[in-house]
């Protein structure tokens, strides 16, 4: 598949002078540490990131290398984000970095994980996505998808205040990350299993009640951004963001 967009353009998004910086940083945080509590649970895994992002996700993993994991590769499409990946101080002498487009990477290599956090909203092609790399996933394995939430709380709240026409519709922000659609509960289980993957967790991240600027201005502490994180994790319906956890379907 020949796909030629520059996934450098998106680079800058990812910088702590984002507006979106500190709620990534939270969902991207949790997330790692689902990842991170599996990864606990077995000896000797690999794993396989479609991604590297904000580097949130990728350093809880690199945490597990040598102890619970011998192999972690991370396929990425921006030179640039690979370069600064590799400028940080971080172990990778035992991670794989590859830059390739999703679509275009192929392996003999079966995984025990397969991550792709945030990854399905970007792609021309999500279905083709997750029927590839589920032909990478061990019998056993486990895939953990994470994705934007149509239904978010503060999205709903927008909608039916007349302030956002679709709550499908990308903002702003969307447009810096590179996205190119919303998913909600149905739609992203619907995929999954259509792609013959069984979802055995479905978590939410994040409940976001207002706008990102709306809440920058409550000056929220670190006590209520906590607790909307945990409170979050039981409404996937309604949470900035779902996880999920999947399995080949026997």
């Amino acid at each position: 598949m020949n796909i030629k967009e520059n996934l450098n353009l998106y680079s800058e998004a990812y910088n702590p002078q984002n507006n979106f910086y500190d709620e990534n940083y939270l969902q991207l945080t949790w997330y790692g540490k689902q990842i991170g509590d599996n990864l606990k649970r077995k000896k000797n895994a690999s794993i396989l990131s479609l991604g590297i992002g904000h580097k949130i996700v990728s350093s809880s993993i690199i945490k597990h290398i040598g102890v619970n994991l011998i192999n972690y590769t991370i396929i990425e499409g921006s030179p640039e984000i690979i370069e600064k990946f590799k400028n940080q101080n971080l172990n990778i002498e035992n991670v794989l970095v590859i830059n390739d487009y999703f679509e275009n990477f192929v392996t003999d290599e079966l995984y025990d994980f397969i991550e792709m956090g945030f990854i399905l909203e970007h792609v021309d092609n999500p279905e083709f996505i997750v029927r590839k790399y589920k032909s990478f996933l061990k019998k056993d394995g486990i895939m953990f998808i994470a994705v934007p939430n149509a239904k978010s709380f503060h999205r709903l709240l927008g909608f039916y205040s007349d302030l956002l026409g679709d709550i499908y519709q990308l903002g702003k922000g969307d447009i810096e990350f590179g996205h190119k659609r919303y998913y909600d509960l149905q739609s992203i289980t619907d995929l999954l299993r259509k792609a013959d993957l069984e979802v055995k967790t479905e978590k939410g991240i994040y409940l976001k009640p207002f706008t990102t600027d709306q809440i920058k201005a409550l000056k929220l502490s670190s006590e209520v951004t906590n607790a909307m994180i945990i409170v979050g994790e039981s409404i996937p319906e309604y949470s900035n963001a779902i996880y999920i956890e999947a399995i080949v379907r026997v």
